[in-house]
């Protein structure tokens, strides 16, 4: 009786092991295994279109190659998840798709339109690799590298060129960036504390005009670095400084002002750029209007 059970799993043994071998030696070829990754977003890599070339009950089979849509990307970053996806088009202001840029505007070859001559998420984005370099900053699907604000300042250059140019200037290392403008997603430039287009301005995820990371709807935003120009000293006595976020009682702000760039905070209070314009600026001297 034991011979018998011993014969019996020395037979399931190798019963095994030759049929595991016989198996492995029929098992079907499979698609390249970045398929599994790239049916994520080409869904002609799923086997039923890849290898069979026909639709399913679902999706039918296209066999025209076709550019992506802003919607295919928002299709995974529509901030539903907790990491950079979260702050992309979760009911905030992004940078313009599906418009032409303005007529006045010169776009860089590198950055492609789409067939109607629209910017689109792939104007500056590309899911496949460019020589951008070697940074997280610089390589995140980028077409080229967005060193210190490179993309921003190819696009726009006009905002660019510091208070010669009539702008906010920009590669500066003189003050300290504020630790609370980097929690709210203010990026350096590669030098410490070097100011970049991206210390104001985000191109996805801000809930302000201008895609700027903090409310200009007060002077808070321009204090957290010009702290010196604050009214009030930070034991409460009174600076030698014009009065800011207070609304205007007995005097008003002339026309001619606001039609140079003068802007009033909320509810109508003064503010820096009340007197200061920070980006195409005629007078060229302090960024006055």
């Amino acid at each position: 009786m034991k011979r018998s059970i011993t014969l019996n799993l020395g037979f399931i043994f190798w019963l095994g092991l030759f049929g595991s071998i016989s198996f492995a030696q029929v098992e079907t070829p499979r698609n390249p295994n970045s398929a599994k990754a790239c049916a994520i977003c080409h869904y002609r890599w799923v086997d039923t279109f890849f290898v069979d070339g026909k639709g399913s009950d679902l999706v039918a089979y296209q066999p025209e190659k076709v550019v992506a849509t802003p919607e295919m990307c928002l299709s995974c970053h529509d901030g539903s998840v907790a990491d950079s996806r979260a702050r992309v088009f979760n009911d905030r202001h992004e940078h313009k798709t599906n418009q032409p840029p303005p007529s006045d505007m010169k776009i860089p070859e590198i950055f492609p339109l789409d067939k109607d001559n629209n910017m689109q998420c792939a104007t500056c984005h590309t899911a496949h690799g460019v020589p951008s370099g070697t940074a997280v900053e610089e390589t995140i699907f980028m077409r080229t590298s967005n060193r210190n604000s490179a993309m921003c300042r190819g696009c726009h250059p006009d905002m660019d060129g510091g208070i010669n140019a009539g702008n906010h200037p920009v590669d500066t290392t003189e003050k300290e960036i504020p630790p609370t403008l980097m929690a709210l997603g203010a990026v350096g430039g590669a030098k410490n504390n070097q100011v970049i287009c991206e210390t104001c301005h985000t191109a996805h995820g801000s809930t302000y005009d201008s895609l700027l990371i903090k409310s200009t709807e007060n002077s808070d935003f321009c204090l957290d670095c010009h702290r010196d120009k604050n009214m009030f000293t930070p034991e409460g006595k009174k600076n030698p400084s014009h009065i800011i976020d207070a609304r205007p009682s007995k005097v008003k702000i002339p026309e001619i002002l606001m039609q140079s760039g003068a802007k009033l905070g909320k509810n109508g209070i003064i503010t820096c750029q009340t007197c200061h314009k920070v980006h195409t600026n005629k007078i060229e001297k302090q960024l006055l209007v």
